[in-house]
């Protein structure tokens, strides 16, 4: 799990990279999902959650195919 925290914010400092957060948790959950995530120093370009308005799918496989 480490790695990937790791690489996250080193890839979410390369002006030539775009990070984006793909997850099935539900929209009405965005606020605390993002306030963990930005605790440990870790942000994003861009995110997706499932019920989030423009994006297909109920679960991770399905907004991630769409």
């Amino acid at each position: 799990m480490s790695n990937v925290v790791e690489s996250q914010k080193s890839d979410s400092q390369d002006p030539n990279s775009t990070v984006i957060l793909m997850t099935g948790r539900a929209i009405h959950l965005k606020n605390r999902v993002m306030e963990i995530l930005e605790n440990e120093g870790m942000h994003f370009h861009d995110t997706f959650f499932a019920g989030q308005p423009g994006t297909k799918g109920g679960n991770t496989f399905e907004i991630k195919s769409n």
